[in-house]
């Protein structure tokens, strides 16, 4: 589960959490959960390697049941992407590895796959 912010002023919540909220500018900030997925809301293939990850790896934004929209890498799920729409979960994974420490971070998978 992904967990933003909320304003306790005016309600407005976000993803990530910020200091200071980005509606009203008030310092009252709480954590609140965002969910643990949403649907596909548009995704891109990167055709070049940048020096973490091969060519081939997607990307894209799910559109969590809140309205939130959250923009992350997209764990393949066999052959081809998900199309527009595809239910979507989070998962906690490590991306990559720097100077042999793993760096971990949430991404998206079809909500299909195992």
């Amino acid at each position: 589960m992904l967990t933003g912010g909320r304003c306790t002023r005016c309600g407005f919540t976000g993803f990530p959490r910020a200091a200071v909220c980005l509606e009203c500018g008030s310092e009252s900030m709480e954590s609140a959960d965002i969910g643990s997925g949403g649907e596909l809301f548009a995704e891109s293939t990167v055709h070049m390697s940048n020096g973490r990850f091969p060519a081939g790896y997607s990307v894209g934004y799910v559109l969590f049941p809140s309205g939130i929209r959250v923009f992350g890498q997209i764990r393949a799920a066999g052959d081809h992407p998900p199309s527009m729409g595809s239910p979507m979960r989070v998962e906690i994974a490590t991306l990559y590895e720097d100077d042999g420490k793993p760096i971990e971070s949430f991404r998206f998978y079809p909500a299909d796959a195992a």
